[in-house]
Formats: structure tokens, sequence, C-alpha cells
């Protein structure tokens, strides 16, 4: 995104969209914690991100995050598609 977009009052280009976030994490859930081993959680990591969709006016629906995703077998891939294809469609 572009601030250029805000300050050029082109804001309505985008507002009133909306936005799904798929994150893919090799660690673990609790790594992405305040205590674990990364120290933030996955929202706290994309907070730059989140903050333009913020400004852009651009409603942000859901963080989808899959954790251990380079260990996942084929079943789980399917079963973390199928998800993400309803959340999409909604």
């Amino acid at each position: 995104f572009d601030l250029k977009l805000i300050n050029n009052h082109h804001e309505k280009h985008l507002k009133g969209k909306e936005a799904v976030i798929l994150v893919t994490a090799g660690g673990i859930e609790k790594e992405f914690s305040k205590s674990g081993k990364y120290g933030f959680t996955i929202a706290e990591l994309l907070s730059s991100l989140t903050a333009t969709l913020k400004i852009c006016g651009i409603k942000l629906k859901i963080i989808y995050t899959v954790y251990e995703a380079d260990r996942l077998d084929k079943k789980e891939i399917i079963n973390h598609k199928k998800t993400f294809a309803e959340i999409l469609s909604q």
C-alpha cells in the first residue's frame, strides 16, 4: 500500500473493501506469544500491515495462521485449503 492513496484523497478506491491475511509459520503457536521464542504474536508482527488496512478503510475479516506449515501432511494441507476457501467465500 502506498500512503499517496491517502494523501491524494484516493482512499475511496479501497474504502469498504475487505481483506483476509493468510500466514504460514514454521514454528508452533506458543512460540508466537509474549513469552514465546519470538516474543510477539502473529497479529503483533503484522501490526504495520493491519494499521495500513485500517488507514485505507479496509476491513480485516481475519488473520488465518497455519502453524508448523513446513511439517503438514497432505491431509492437513487439504483441510487448511478447505477452511481458507470457506473464509474467502463468506
